[in-house]
């Protein structure tokens, strides 16, 4: 009672009106939300959180709030052993709130099960069902479509809690100044620069990348710590201002460890935003994407991370000529992948010419970054441009779908198979802007050919684009329907979902291994479903018989790594994800796949290229002309070696050696892996 029965209708009604977006009919919305709230009775608690973090003058556009009732907030106080005053004054309220609350208007519908929704807190909120009812999270959705035109509110039973992050540096702790130092190529005869400053709550890495005798600059500091019970690290930094011929810029966060020499390191890469006044954007990169290992630019393939024995933290700039800005706000730790958000991408106004400009810059920069073995580098910068043009103003729904339809691909496989993925879909937006033709299919590895692009003018298939970016802070009008799972869509058959896995294997389950949470579902689908939304589930054991029924726990181990403790469990089935389950989401391109991935550097499969495997944009020589020409290479080598043969022992008949075999002071130097002689265009930077 008290301050929760002094609420008015009319309190009620104009509190919720401020949550409309100016301009749209807000006065009926309001009213229906108001009095639909009102009159079902117990949002008292809501309401007032609501006033007291002014969080409903923020919210504009669409929304779907999932409502806790006042029933649900007592039994968190209660738990909490808070009063409802003790609530409205933690400092965390703006975030319990705005994890019940999404962009779009999301109906009961939307939320199938498996489904994802992307709250405006930044954690994602999985979708699962009960029987005839739905579960967001641990929440379970008593009332539903509460609301109509502009808003949507769903009721649920029970107060959603951010998850618990762990902030390594930067954010509210504020950064540990003292303890970062700037690394530069200099040590190793470089001219790169860099410099460390903190500015409010930002650390600003900056300097200038000089590729003569160098091209790397770092900051770095120690950090102790055990990162084997997380799922990953999260992110926070500014976007940079957007310029046209500009490409995003890739950065690898490293991590060292004191069980190694060598330090392990991921990419990711830097958005842009239209204006000067840059926006915050989050990241989110899993332990197990930690896996380039080097040292003093030695790679170690053979080299496994240890995420126990971490010893430093490293954000490196390389080989990225010109001046360059970071501004990092945060680093921390998450527990679950579905506790971070989707990629970011603030939404800039970008044309035809732009988006060409952009991709263009993004494939010489990024493909120069794949030449030198910088893979991940190159792919981090491929992802956020295309992640870009799907959250930007200006691009058609045809070329958007180009750029998800790649998005989609690039959801698993290898690096080198996720980067071709991007580059196809990067060559058909460049075509199709451009007027001209695609690049011939036969021009790319046979892992991304196929029909799976949208064909030119073709918006492609309808939620093409959901579970790809968090548009929370985008210019463009959501669809309102909740994520499919990253590794399955919304049309995938149950008989094709399951046959992603091996089992079920009655009786029997992991010990220790079930790492990646529990909750409870309906069927052994459902727990599929949840196992291929995040990368590092390897299997699930799902609660079969008895009281465990409905259970689904989710595993990074297969019983290859779990060894002994893949054990008998008598009411429990053991599912594990195949090899080929694993890569079946980007498998549209064809039927079956080779057994290993070629190289972008070979090109002994695919014509047009001194050193890698496919074509160019705006590279019109025909398949046919540019086969004839191979043929015809081939054989004359062919005879050239032959007759080179007949020359060597002939001349060996009549010739004694003079010197000793590679002592020949004239001989031209030969280096392993670089071609004699170059055809066509460069396949990464067009060149």
């Amino acid at each position: 009672e008290g301050k929760a029965s002094s609420f008015s209708m009319s309190h009620a009604r104009w509190l919720l009106c401020l949550v409309a977006v100016a301009g749209a009919p807000a006065r009926v919305l309001c009213q229906i939300i108001a009095e639909t709230l009102v009159s079902q009775g117990g949002f008292s608690i809501l309401l007032l959180a609501l006033e007291k973090t002014g969080l409903a003058t923020a919210l504009t556009g669409e929304v779907t709030v999932f409502a806790p009732t006042d029933a649900a907030f007592n039994r968190l106080l209660q738990s909490l052993g808070a009063s409802a005053e003790d609530l409205l004054a933690r400092a965390d309220l703006p975030d319990i709130l705005r994890l019940h609350v999404a962009t779009g208007q999301i109906t009961a519908e939307n939320l199938a099960s498996g489904a994802v929704v992307q709250s405006l807190e930044g954690a994602r909120l999985a979708v699962s069902i009960d029987g005839a009812t739905k579960i967001l999270g641990d929440a379970r959705i008593v009332q539903s479509n509460l609301a109509a035109d502009s808003g949507i509110v769903h009721v649920i039973d029970k107060v959603l809690l951010p998850p618990r992050r762990r902030l390594l540096d930067g954010g509210s702790g504020g950064w540990q100044q003292s303890a970062w130092r700037v690394t530069v190529d200099g040590v190793m005869g470089g001219r790169s620069t860099g410099n460390v400053d903190f500015a409010g709550s930002a650390m600003v890495f900056s300097g200038n990348i000089n590729l003569n005798g160098g091209g790397f600059s770092s900051v770095q500091r120690s950090y102790p710590i055990d990162l084997s019970s997380y799922a990953g690290v999260l992110l926070e930094f500014e976007s940079s201002t957007f310029k046209a011929g500009k490409a995003p810029l890739g950065l690898h966060l490293q991590l060292g460890q004191s069980s190694s020499s060598y330090s392990f390191a991921a990419a990711f890469a830097v958005p842009f935003s239209s204006t000067s006044s840059s926006e915050r954007c989050k990241v989110f990169i899993p332990i197990d994407g930690f896996d380039r290992a080097s040292r003093l630019g030695y790679e170690c393939a053979s080299c496994k991370f240890d995420a126990s024995r971490v010893n430093s933290l490293e954000v490196y700039v390389l080989f990225q000529i010109g001046a360059f800005e970071v501004r990092l706000h945060s680093i921390k730790t998450v527990e679950k992948s579905l506790d971070a958000p989707l990629p970011t991408a603030p939404s800039i106004s970008i044309d035809s010419g732009q988006i060409s400009s952009m991709i263009q810059a993004t494939i010489d920069s990024g493909g120069s970054l794949y030449d030198k073995g910088y893979k991940e580098l190159c792919l981090a910068m491929y992802d956020t441009a295309a992640r870009q043009i799907v959250a930007a103003v200006g691009p058609s729904a045809a070329i958007r779908a180009l750029a998800c339809a790649g998005l989609q691909q690039a959801t698993s496989g290898t690096k080198v198979r996720k980067a071709w993925a991007l580059r196809k879909a990067f060559d058909a937006i460049l075509a199709d802007l451009a007027g001209r033709d695609r690049t011939w299919e036969g021009r790319y590895p046979s892992y991304v050919q196929g029909d799976w692009l949208p064909r030119r003018g073709d918006t492609g298939t309808p939620g093409i684009c959901e579970g790809l970016v968090d548009l929370s802070s985008s210019g463009q009008a959501s669809t309102g329907s909740a994520s499919p799972a990253p590794a399955t869509t919304t049309t995938e058959s149950s008989s094709n979902l399951m046959g992603r896995f091996i089992g079920p294997f009655t009786g029997m389950g992991i010990s220790g291994w079930n790492d990646l949470g529990s909750s409870r579902v309906s069927d052994p689908k459902q727990c599929a479903t949840r196992c291929l939304q995040i990368a590092r589930c390897k299997s699930f054991d799902y609660g079969a018989r008895g009281s465990v029924a409905g259970e689904c726990w989710l595993s990074t181990a297969d019983r290859a790594i779990a060894g002994s403790d893949y054990k008998a469990w008598s009411l429990y089935d053991y599912y594990e994800l195949s090899t080929e389950g694993a890569t079946a989401g980007s498998s549209a391109a064809s039927s079956s796949l080779p057994q290993s991935e070629m190289s972008m550097n070979s090109a002994a499969n695919l014509p047009g290229s001194s050193s890698e495997a496919a074509g160019s944009p705006g590279d019109d020589s025909s398949g046919a002309l540019s086969s004839l020409m191979w043929i015809l290479l081939g054989g004359g080598v062919v005879c050239g070696i032959g007759l080179g043969a007949a020359c060597v022992l002939l001349y060996k008949r009549v010739r004694t050696p003079k010197f000793a075999m590679g002592s020949a002071p004239n001989d031209p130097a030969i280096v392993v892996g670089q071609p004699v002689g170059s055809y066509g265009k460069h396949p990464v930077t067009g060149a």
